[in-house]
């Protein structure tokens, strides 16, 4: 796996004198490999800059992000005059430079690189920090794809990469489509918009609100931020302006404009949906009129901030309420009435969510149900008729649930498949005994159960969580016991991973895949699993590996390297870990334990272990490398004789915590020099 080239290795080792040798030299300096891509603009400008001149030509181990001609000559009027004053003109060509460098197999999302840019106004060397560039890497399922190939858009500073690793002698070349815009300032979202005249009503609510801190976050917690201009306000009808002096609304509105992560316009598709910090899906519609978000249409896109982007748009976002559309039959024979098609779509386009029909009787009462029988049974009828006898003969042992889920809604179900009990056997042997004893046969089957929200599969998106059902009151003795969490992850399969016909997402709950989806019940849905899924602990990920024996050195060496807190993150922020257990430790070389004495090589190797993001063992399978805390890429194999990270396998995985996954591993995992 390449970090740099070997070229830029052994000049490292042997200093700029070996030039001349370099086996790349054919290739010409980072300049030279730009000129024969292409971008010749990008070229001229930089010959015309003397320090970016002579960094590119000699300079080692730089990445320059060259813009294609197009792209130059798409800059509005304002900018290509700008760039006729030279230190105008160095300030964009400095942001184009980073300090280090990056194959695109090793780009992840939301990383930054510094850049070699200079504030206005300094003569002397860089300062530090410097500004970063923001990578992004944007999944794009077979829908957008005219191949129906699965793909990635990967840009830089909101600029699509449209040909990448170009090898030079002293560094490499991505060629982008975009001239990327550098904000001097390096202003957060709150600062731009408070700043930036356009947005001063904008800026007005947000305080109102309460909300300005909330765009304030660590650049590594980027935000998108569709920010309506001060003309979108005053278009509002004045009945929605008079709402929003109710600070409620007006907070959920505002939210509704707020998107975790950072969405360039190059990772907005058709048809997309978002989940705003109101969580209410945001469309997005994307064609040759531009970029739309209910009506709104984007009208200034990419404006780069340290937290995020934000997007000038040109009508405020009022979260959707559901309408419903349903077809009425009437049987001749008994005169009654009774649905044969439900859905429902959000006033903006075609997104389910709850059956009509469960709307409907929201309204008419349960009475009515009788009339309903149509939609295909209830949940538990709709499980039976699935094929999962196991879960349904353990709901009917339990009589208050299976009255529950017989009678009333709305409920949604994860129900394990037949063989997924029988491999408890084998999984957790401990887990198929227990669940011998009636209460914990209880326990583990509302875990499997949820009445929070009722999700088809194009609603889940990557880590998302609900609650699960709660006991019935009688048996609590009306104390109220705290809900217990489950998590959905989304992982993207590459194209050659798949076979023709196959989606290419898998879809996992707390680990397990979802194999069947969306199976419609008048009183909910339901989605089959091929694992049980084990009850958490509500531990964190500090807490499980303390409590467990297996992991008493590693703990050990975790306190040693000042590392605990770090794995302590809210269950908004997961992670995954790889623990080597007791005997990883005790497997180890003398001249590695030697080295782990040294604290900062220890931070390091014990940092290699943990990863940002819930990567389930149903994850593994697809990627082949992982990103760890340590910034070192970490490769991923998985086949017949299970799950190898680096040359360690796994030995039990999947061990769900409240902030992520933890899997167990034989082997302490070193990060590649």
């Amino acid at each position: 796996m390449y970090l740099i080239s070997a070229a830029l290795f052994l000049l490292s080792l042997l200093g700029e004198y070996s030039l001349a040798h370099d086996v790349r030299n054919q290739e010409g300096n980072i300049l030279q490999v730009c000129e024969k891509a292409g971008a010749l603009t990008f070229v001229k400008y930089a010959r015309a800059t003397p320090w970016v001149n002579k960094t590119l030509v000699s300079g080692i181990g730089y990445m320059a992000l060259a813009p294609t001609d197009r792209a130059f000559g798409d800059l509005p009027l304002v900018v290509k005059i700008a760039l006729k004053d030279p230190q105008t003109l160095e300030w964009y060509l400095r942001y184009h430079i980073a300090l280090s460098v990056a194959y695109k197999q090793e780009i992840n999302n939301n990383l930054r690189i510094p850049s070699a840019f200079r504030p206005p106004g300094k003569t002397e060397d860089l300062p530090e920090p410097v500004l970063p560039i923001r990578f992004n890497v944007y999944d794009v399922l077979a829908d957008y794809l005219s191949d129906g190939s699965f793909g990635q858009v990967v840009t830089a500073g909101g600029a699509p990469i449209v040909q990448a690793d170009l090898p030079a002698s002293n560094g490499i070349v991505h060629i982008i489509d975009k001239v990327m815009f550098p904000l001097p300032t390096g202003a957060d979202m709150t600062e731009f918009v408070n700043d930036d005249g356009r947005f001063s009503s904008l800026f007005g609510f947000l305080q109102t609100a309460n909300l300005t801190k909330a765009l304030e976050t660590d650049p590594s917690r980027p935000l998108t931020l569709f920010a309506p201009n001060n003309q979108a306000f005053k278009n509002l009808p004045k009945s929605v302006v008079q709402k929003l002096a109710n600070v409620t609304f007006l907070q959920q509105v505002l939210e509704y404009h707020v998107v975790p992560g950072a969405y360039y316009a190059a990772g907005l598709w058709d048809n997309q949906i978002l989940h705003p910090l109101y969580n209410k899906p945001l469309l997005v519609e994307r064609g040759q009129g531009g970029i739309y978000l209910q009506n709104s249409k984007v009208l200034q896109a990419d404006n780069t901030v340290s937290n995020g982007v934000v997007h000038e748009i040109s009508a405020v976002l009022i979260p959707p309420k559901v309408s419903v559309h349903v077809k009425m039959h009437t049987n001749v024979e008994n005169h009654n009435t009774f649905l044969s098609v439900w859905e429902v779509r959000f006033c903006t386009k075609n997104m389910y969510s709850i059956p009509a029909a469960l709307f409907l009787l929201s309204l008419l009462g349960e009475h009515s149900l009788a009339f309903h029988r149509y939609f295909g049974g209830s949940v538990v009828e709709v499980c039976e008729d699935a094929g999962v006898m196991t879960f349904v003969k353990y709901i009917r042992a339990i009589p208050w649930l299976n009255e529950t889920l017989e009678n009333h809604l709305l409920y949604m179900v994860l129900a394990p498949t037949d063989r997924a009990f029988e491999d408890l056997g084998v999984i957790a042997p401990e887990v198929k005994t227990a669940l011998k004893d009636p209460e914990t046969l209880e326990r583990y089957i509302r875990f499997h159960i949820t009445m929070s929200d009722v999700v088809f599969m194009e609603e889940i998106y990557n880590e998302r969580m609900l609650t699960s059902l709660p006991a019935h009151p009688e048996r609590t003795e009306g104390v109220v016991q705290p809900l217990l969490p489950f998590r959905f992850n989304v992982y993207h399969v590459p194209a050659y991973r798949l076979r023709k016909g196959v989606i290419g997402r898998v879809v996992t709950v707390n680990g397990a895949p979802i194999v069947r989806s969306d199976l419609p019940a008048w009183n909910g849905l339901v989605h089959i699993l091929d694992k049980v899924m084990l009850l958490p602990t509500g531990a964190n990920m500090t807490k499980f590996v303390n409590d467990d024996g297996r992991f008493s050195r590693l703990v050990g060496f975790l306190q040693a390297a000042n590392l605990t807190e770090a794995l302590e993150t809210e269950p908004s922020q997961p992670l995954t870990l790889f623990a080597p257990n007791n005997r990883a430790f005790e497997n180890l070389p003398n001249n590695v334990v030697q080295k782990l004495a040294n604290v900062t090589f220890l931070k390091q190797v014990l940092e290699y272990h943990l990863v940002r993001g819930t990567y389930y063992e149903a994850g593994l399978w697809i990627i082949e490398t992982l990103q760890p805390f340590y910034n070192k890429t970490l490769p991923v194999r998985r086949g017949t004789w299970g799950t190898h990270v680096q040359n360690s396998l796994v030995l039990q995985g999947d061990n769900t915590v409240s902030n992520g996954v933890v899997h167990e591993i034989s082997a302490v995992l070193i990060p590649p020099e």
